[in-house]
């Protein structure tokens, strides 16, 4: 699922990578800034952000890349010098949930030839990303995971109503109902444009 218009960064980057990483038998889903933007953010990335498992890395570490420097939780696209930070199925970060299993959160992207979480574990994802950095670094830094939630659910609102977001701590469904209501509260007041007529 692609937001209408929904710019994905790195797209020729993402298939190469998805290649390889298939290739190393490692299961993946694209999180992050680039996920953001394909659930309907807007806003610029410069880097890819994956969810693994750690065996599946190992693999991926272990095979030799012709096109990727590899690290113990990061990768580089040698000729972009794109770096890829890689974020571990079953760690906490400090969030209220540990980080899910790639195969159980992941819809495949035929346009971008990747692997991406699903918006609604996206949004329940960033939502918590921005709490916990609100509360450990401050409203600047974590400014910019609101906008992503922001931004998936004016891309679906119906996202709120899903299964999945009901066992949320109640900070984070609270969170996510304030933005929705904040969402409604500025279309009501912005009025709409006339369609456009050439004449």
């Amino acid at each position: 699922m692609n937001a209408p218009g929904a710019e994905i960064p790195f797209l020729s980057l993402l298939r190469e990578l998805n290649e390889a990483l298939v290739a190393a038998e490692t299961c993946y889903a694209v999180i992050g800034g680039v996920a953001a933007a394909r659930a309907g953010g807007s806003r610029t990335t410069g880097d890819i952000d994956v969810l693994v498992d750690r065996e599946g890395w190992g693999r991926f570490q272990a095979t030799p890349h012709d096109n990727f420097t590899v690290g113990a939780d990061w990768a580089r696209h040698n000729s972009s010098g794109v770096s890829i930070d890689v974020l571990f199925a079953g760690d906490d970060w400090d969030l209220p949930f540990v980080l899910p299993v790639p195969e159980e959160v992941r819809e495949w992207d035929e346009r971008a030839g990747a692997w991406f979480m699903r918006p609604v574990h996206l949004l329940a994802l960033k939502a918590a990303v921005h709490r916990s950095k609100l509360r450990e670094i401050g409203a600047a830094t974590a400014a910019k995971d609101l906008a992503d939630v922001r931004a998936i659910l004016e891309s679906d609102p119906t996202l709120l109503a899903a299964q999945e977001l009901k066992d949320l701590p109640a900070e984070i469904i609270e969170l996510l109902h304030r933005t929705m209501d904040e969402i409604a509260a500025y279309r009501q007041k912005t009025p709409r444009r006339p369609p456009h007529t050439s004449g």
